[in-house]
């Protein structure tokens, strides 16, 4: 399932970083970057923001599964800039992701 999501969201991204101005980086070098991050931060931000907006209690679990590993939070980087994605420390811009993939999916 990964490796199907990675090649989705690559061709989507047309097999470049996704970083404004970056140069092309061997397409070995790519990597997923997370939006919202993957990490226990990221993974409760969500959960908490689900419960206090729509009374919806998510596991970690499925937290992870359903908006974490998703790929409207996902986005092609090279590895220099892979921390550059990270958008916890703008939560307008974190809230939109989760809306988008709860308004998909739930």
């Amino acid at each position: 399932m990964i490796d199907e999501t990675r090649e989705f969201i690559y061709c989507r991204d047309n097999w470049q970083c996704q970083y404004k101005g970056c140069k092309s980086v061997p397409v070995e070098m790519l990597q997923l970057a997370h939006k919202i991050s993957k990490g226990l931060t990221g993974q409760k931000y969500v959960q908490r923001y689900l419960l206090e907006k729509y009374d919806l209690y998510l596991t970690l679990k499925q937290i992870k599964n359903e908006f974490i590993h998703n790929h409207l939070n996902m986005i092609t980087s090279c590895p220099k800039h892979n921390d550059y994605f990270n958008c916890l420390n703008n939560p307008v811009e974190a809230n939109k992701i989760i809306e988008a993939i709860y308004a998909k999916n739930f």
